[in-house]
């Protein structure tokens, strides 16, 4: 609030309306505002998938790769401050269609094909992290699509959220696939049997301690709308087993496991 307190009136302020501290917010602002809302008829979610999201704000549409209600805000609000900076709307629109989010945070691993599953890392590694893009991925999903998640937990750190993340994964996906994240100097099969103690039903459960082949499974046993979700790494680009960090990359081995199955194999 300070910050917005402190905006002189030559300044412009943007503001998410649907937010229930946004009024809060603007009570002593100075500064031209410029506000987002999804309740009222200037800005309209159009669509909202596990493939990106399509609104349009103040009149323009803009399409955008990244994923979640929360995203789209994030993509309104972009779009305002560079119109209060006086750029051009539709050059905003296209920018925006082309700008990926960080890298391994809901990142949906892209392909020219069609017909394969929907494909996401992120780096939640925690139990609320887990629960949180789960119950997003749940929120934008047809109703007919099935989510899969592909976890585990790391080594030598609080062995206590292991079960915690079972019960998370749990409550959301209809498939579960168990497997190593980075061990480092632990066996990877008691981590594994800590995470298997926090379900109560093991039935839509499998273990897969080898990543990389848990990554291939999980793909190659996918229906085409499935949603596949590799959770635990994200921007990583090694796996850390016996204190020695070799190369490796939730994202590589997955967008091969598409191609893969794109060609017909397994």
């Amino acid at each position: 609030k300070l910050l917005f307190d402190g905006l002189p009136e030559s300044s412009s302020a943007v503001i998410n309306k649907d937010d229930p501290q946004a009024e809060f917010m603007l009570q002593e602002c100075k500064a031209k505002t410029a506000s987002l809302s999804f309740k009222n008829e200037s800005s309209h979610l159009l669509e909202n998938s596990p493939k990106g999201i399509s609104l349009v704000v103040e009149g323009q549409r803009i399409e955008s790769p990244l994923v979640g209600t929360f995203n789209a805000y994030n993509v309104g609000e972009a779009f305002l401050i560079c119109k209060e900076l006086g750029l051009n709307p539709q050059e905003i629109a296209d920018a925006l269609k082309e700008a990926k989010g960080a890298a391994g945070r809901m990142e949906t691993i892209q392909t020219d094909h069609e017909n394969l599953p929907v494909v996401i890392v992120d780096y939640a590694h925690t139990p609320d992290a887990l629960s949180n893009v789960l119950s997003t991925l749940v929120a934008v999903k047809e109703d007919d699509q099935h989510l899969t998640v592909v976890f585990g937990a790391g080594g030598d750190r609080d062995a206590g959220k292991r079960p915690k993340m079972a019960r998370a994964a749990a409550e959301f996906a209809e498939k579960i696939i168990v497997t190593s994240d980075n061990p480092r100097t632990e066996n990877p099969d008691l981590i594994i049997t800590d995470i298997l103690d926090g379900f109560e039903d093991l039935e839509n459960v499998k273990s897969i301690t080898d990543r990389k082949e848990a990554i291939e499974y999980a793909i190659s046993e996918a229906a085409s709308k499935e949603i596949i979700l590799i959770a635990g790494k994200g921007h990583e680009d090694y796996q850390e087993v016996n204190g020695k960090r070799h190369h490796f990359d939730d994202r590589e081995i997955a967008l091969d496991s598409l191609t893969q199955k794109s060609r017909g194999g397994n």
